[in-house]
């Protein structure tokens, strides 16, 4: 199981999920928001429940107690926020990634078109800060 303590606050983070049929399968350049206990991940998800649900597919050694373990709470690229228990993370798959901001020029394109191309970026879970029109 991921250690807590590895785990730095702000980091974009890449990893996969055991539950992967029942809950997201993966998460990519998620930050990490916080490290919750049970009691504070209540007010985002039923931990219970979902520790429930989830169980059956995690490694043998994992409390069978939801108020056992932390909890981690991530922004998505969508700008969705999301509480998920630690012991569902693949620890092997996690990865901390660097996060950059990139700058495309796109020649030849109509006012119109920009609605389209944030629907699109935001469908892969990017958001657009910043759209500047060249002459």
């Amino acid at each position: 199981m991921l250690n807590p303590n590895d785990i730095v606050l702000g980091s974009v983070v890449s990893f996969e999920m055991y539950p992967s049929m029942l809950i997201a399968g993966s998460y990519t350049r998620a930050r990490v928001e916080g490290i919750l206990n049970f009691k504070d991940a209540n007010r985002y998800i039923d931990a219970t429940a979902v520790h429930i649900n989830v169980y059956p597919t995690l490694p043998v050694s994992t409390p069978n107690k939801a108020d056992a373990y932390y909890y981690l709470k991530l922004k998505l690229l969508s700008g969705e926020e999301t509480v998920i228990g630690i012991p569902w993370i693949k620890q092997e798959t996690y990865q901390v990634v660097s996060s950059d901001s990139i700058r495309f020029t796109i020649p030849n394109v109509d006012v119109d078109d920009e609605e389209i191309i944030r629907t699109q970026l935001g469908a892969l879970g990017y958001k657009m800060a910043n759209v500047e029109y060249l002459t």
